[in-house]
């Protein structure tokens, strides 16, 4: 009986234990699975709810803005210039700086303070008063006043809002997304500024996607075309050399400006290609006038390519052109720092026997050393000071300061967009070597420039015939 009773308590000790046991997993995995769902919800960083938990939030708030009659305030707060930050102070930093920045969006209240991207933030507030936007829109740009201190230093931040507001008794139709949308058009006017999401700005954004879409196959389908604008002597107003201009005429879009889909083409990785179609066509096309240069444009993204040299010189060996018949025209900007793996590669090339232009001349970057350093043949002074020559004596002062500087140097200085008579006067006066603008030519086809470079040089040739050779004089005699 004793032993009997020992195995009962021996039984009854081991399923307590079990039960015990079984108790603690379940807790410790009910612990488990609240964390996991916190984090799933939350950012590690800041603390606060990430994306997918303000997208839920604003699901509750839609329910409770309907019942009420009320609308939803979505802001996206978004940290101007927070890469340079993380780059001059660190990583560590940012991120200090990053969760100073979730506490006063936290501070401000509302019925959701969240971090939905690297440095944005999200406030969501449900309202009925109609000026609660503008007030939300103070409130932020008011918390951002006061200076950071991260690591010991002191931050002036500011920050870029995109504001969205959701229809009358809240429904949502992309509310974040439009206040995203919003950010974007803020940074793109001003940093540190507000904008409110219109629907205008939600079509530019689907245009926008759409000529990225199509711009990927408009090689291929032959829509992208080269015209040439010609770049005239000043003393003799005959046409020296060509600058090779892109163009795209979409069956959807019609005819895009290079202004619209040249900087779609650098953000979507498509520039490389586009720049070997470039120098592929303008190579083969300059055949078809001996005698006459070609300009090329160059990226800084072809320029700093690896394989840049041998996009450049393979085309000339294909297609039989010396590379002496090509300029390849670089901005100023791109120098900037003046990095000496730059530098090599533009002797190899001038070595090779391409000719270097200086592009846009004057545009705030000029630097004397890189401009005796680097081999450019040619100086192009940006068209803003030919602009502006109707308005300051000082654009005109430039102009005359850049000639002489080509002078010493012993560079060509062409003057860009010459446009009026009062503009030619101007450069002609202080002494450009070339000119180029629409007063002379606006950029053609091949075919075109082709026929204009014939008849100028059979007037050419008429010019140079002696007068008792020329049939039509020898008629009046």
């Amino acid at each position: 009986m004793i032993y009997t009773a020992g195995l009962v308590m021996a039984a009854a000790s081991m399923a307590a234990a079990a039960v015990g046991q079984t108790v603690r997993a379940r807790r410790a995995l009910a612990l488990h699975e609240a964390e996991a769902h916190h984090l799933a919800n939350h950012d590690v960083l800041t603390g606060l709810p990430n994306l997918r938990n303000a997208n839920a939030r604003l699901a509750e708030m839609e329910a409770k803005a309907h019942a009420s009659g009320g609308h939803i305030i979505a802001a996206v707060i978004d940290i101007d210039q927070f890469k340079e930050i993380n780059d001059t102070l660190g990583r560590a930093a940012g991120d200090v700086l990053l969760q100073a920045v979730a506490l006063r969006m936290r501070q401000l209240g509302g019925d959701c303070a969240a971090r939905i991207g690297g440095d944005e933030f999200a406030l969501l507030r449900l309202c009925d008063a109609p000026g609660a936007a503008d007030e939300l829109t103070l409130q932020i740009m008011a918390a951002f006043a006061p200076a950071f201190e991260v690591e010991g230093h002191s931050i002036d931040v500011s920050a870029s809002v995109g504001i969205a507001i959701s229809d009358k008794g809240g429904a949502l139709t992309n509310l974040l997304r439009n206040a995203d949308i919003a950010v974007s058009e803020a940074k793109e006017r001003n940093r540190g500024g507000t904008v409110r999401f219109t629907q205008d700005m939600a079509r530019r954004i689907e245009l926008r996607r759409a000529l990225q879409m199509d711009l990927k196959n408009a090689i291929g389908k032959g829509e992208l075309t080269l015209h040439y604008q010609p770049i005239v002597e000043a003393a003799t107003w005959r046409i020296s050399s060509v600058e090779a201009l892109l163009r795209w005429t979409s069956p959807r879009h019609g005819n895009v400006p290079p202004s619209v889909f040249i900087p779609i083409a650098e953000e979507t990785g498509l520039m490389a290609e586009l720049g070997r179609f470039v120098i592929d066509q303008a190579v083969r096309d300059s055949k078809r006038w001996s005698g006459i240069a070609t300009s090329i444009n160059i990226s800084a993204a072809q320029l700093r390519s690896a394989s840049v040299l041998q996009d450049l010189m393979e085309p000339t060996r294909v297609h039989g052109v010396s590379p002496a018949g090509i300029t390849l025209e670089i901005t100023e900007s791109m120098l900037m720092g003046k990095d000496e793996r730059t530098l090599r590669t533009l002797n190899i090339l001038k070595d090779a026997g391409f000719s270097l232009a200086l592009d846009d001349f004057g545009t705030g970057y000029s630097n004397l050393a890189y401009i005796r350093d680097f081999p450019f043949d040619r100086l192009k002074i940006d068209r803003a000071f030919v602009t502006a020559l109707g308005n300051t004596s000082r654009a005109l002062e430039i102009i005359r300061a850049i000639v002489g500087l080509g002078r010493i140097l012993g560079r060509e200085v062409v003057a860009e967009g010459i446009e009026t008579d009062a503009e030619l006067l101007a450069v002609q006066a202080a002494g450009v070597t070339h000119i180029q603008g629409f007063y002379f030519h606006r950029p053609m086809s091949a075919a075109h420039l082709e026929a204009l470079l014939a008849s100028e040089a059979q007037e050419k040739a008429d010019e140079a015939e002696p007068v008792s050779a020329r049939p039509h004089l020898r008629s009046v005699a």
